[in-house]
């Protein structure tokens, strides 16, 4: 490996969480600000025209068809040694991506995200199936809201009561550029911001490639499909795709739906 990533899997393992520190530079920062707040913009007007209860325009969930500035941070991601190297550790060769949102945490207009959740549908134990990154777009402190996680609950089953929680979670702070990584059984919640400063962040999940993904983006991407190379064909899930009839099921192995990686 190019990249010793002993500590972090070892922090995985054992505390469910562990960070890579100035991962994203400045200019890919501020190439994606701009981008982050049109998708709030786009997404509220989604869930105004739907009548979803409780619209917010802190939240854009799938955005990654937005903008082709999020697939170039997520080439970027699993084309970078340390991150794809863990990713491959974690989660085996053939992973792929799950989701991919934009968020933020507004003072005195808390969403459903300070609810104690965690983001994997079933839980898991010690099978690792889904695994998180929080690319943080503004410096996390104390006083903005930044994510608290509960260490070591990814071996939890049940969701702790919410004192114990708050008795035994820790901030997730860190700067503009740093990713916090985290099993996606980890119990967490978004704090409160108490200034009136921003606090965005991407996040994104990477899952095992049998994982259903919250959208299908092999669909929602068609715009930008000719731009994939072999790499991003496999991380946006061209090749975990289901047929949807007898006919594309009976072809020959380099048209299948499903294709092996090797």
């Amino acid at each position: 490996m190019s990249f010793d990533i002993k500590k972090n899997l070892i922090d995985l393992k054992d505390e469910g969480i562990t960070f890579f520190r100035s991962k994203i530079n400045n200019e890919v920062i501020n190439s994606l600000l701009p981008e982050v707040e049109k998708s709030f913009k786009c997404h509220y007007r989604i869930q105004l025209d739907n009548q979803i209860e409780n619209p917010t325009n802190s939240i854009a969930l799938n955005c990654l068809g937005d903008s082709l500035i999020y697939l170039e941070l997520v080439q970027k991601l699993t084309l970078d040694k340390q991150v794809s190297n863990l990713l491959k550790k974690f989660l085996g060769e053939d992973y792929i991506i799950n989701s991919f949102s934009a968020l933020n945490t507004v003072k005195d207009k808390p969403n459903f995200s300070v609810n104690i959740h965690r983001d994997i549908k079933n839980f898991s134990g010690n099978f690792n199936m889904m695994i998180n990154l929080l690319v943080m777009l503004d410096n996390f402190t104390l006083d903005v809201g930044p994510t608290k996680l509960l260490p070591r609950s990814h071996k939890l089953k049940r969701k702790p009561t919410t004192d114990f929680f708050l008795n035994n979670s820790i901030s997730a702070l860190g700067e503009a550029g740093d990713i916090l990584v985290f099993n996606s059984n980890i119990w967490h919640a978004s704090s409160l911001n108490f200034s009136n400063k921003p606090r965005r962040a991407i996040a994104i999940t990477f899952s095992k490639p049998f994982v259903k993904q919250l959208v299908d983006y092999t669909k929602l991407l068609t715009v930008y499909e000719n731009r994939f190379d072999e790499h991003m064909r496999q991380i946006l899930g061209y090749n975990n795709r289901i047929a949807e009839s007898l006919e594309q099921w009976y072809v020959p192995e380099k048209d299948r739906m499903y294709k092996k990686l090797y």
